[in-house]
């Protein structure tokens, strides 16, 4: 799959909005606070995340032997690096495709246009990568947007279904777009399962 086409949109559509509630203390009991490499931006993620380099990624023991996809994880990853000079990424070292990349750049509203117009490019991209590659399958399965008094949060998950001899493959991705009174980032989720980190994402500051 192409994956600069794939990932380097995100921004999503706008199917629902509501406002955040405020996290309890208990939420951040099991994390770990981070900066990000050569930014003032700080927040909290769970404590099995570790930095990693971007290449590192072919070296963790979960991550697919077939080198094309994981090339193209990789090319997705950097797509949107907007102009952030390094990439954050982190990666759980004993779980299957817990893997996050965090890019931090200026500030870019968000409005329903755009939302809209995220939204009708995304589903042609996805339908090219499924004409493309006939094992694979895209479904959306969550798209919101949310908000606080300080931060803006557009979410957007897929799953992705490859089918194989053994067995089908499942993975899901999600984007977050994520603005502040000062900076936009985008957080890129690759993971074997449906749980994602969208609640220590409000812990967002900088």
């Amino acid at each position: 799959m192409k994956a600069k086409l794939t990932f380097g949109i995100l921004l999503l559509v706008v199917c629902s909005c509501n406002n955040q509630s405020s996290n309890t203390k208990d939420i951040w009991a099991n994390t770990q606070k981070i900066k990000l490499e050569e930014e003032a931006t700080t927040l909290r993620i769970p404590n099995g995340l570790k930095r990693i380099g971007i290449e590192d990624i072919r070296n963790l023991n979960y991550v697919t032997t077939d080198s094309a996809r994981v090339n193209d994880f990789i090319e997705g990853i950097q797509a949107f690096q907007f102009d952030d000079n390094v990439i954050d990424v982190f990666a759980d070292a004993d779980s299957k495709y817990g893997i996050i990349s965090i890019t931090d750049g200026k500030l870019i509203p968000i409005d329903a246009y755009t939302g809209a117009y995220l939204s009708t490019t995304l589903r042609k991209t996805y339908d090219q990568l499924e004409i493309r590659n006939f094992d694979l399958t895209v479904k959306k399965i969550d798209s919101k947007m949310k908000q606080t008094d300080k931060i803006k949060m557009v979410k957007l998950k897929h799953k992705f279904t490859f089918k194989e001899e053994l067995g089908d493959i499942v993975e899901y991705q999600t984007f977050f777009f994520i603005t502040t009174p000062y900076r936009s980032l985008i957080v890129y989720e690759w993971s074997a399962n449906t749980n994602d980190i969208e609640d220590y994402l409000w812990s967002v500051n900088g």
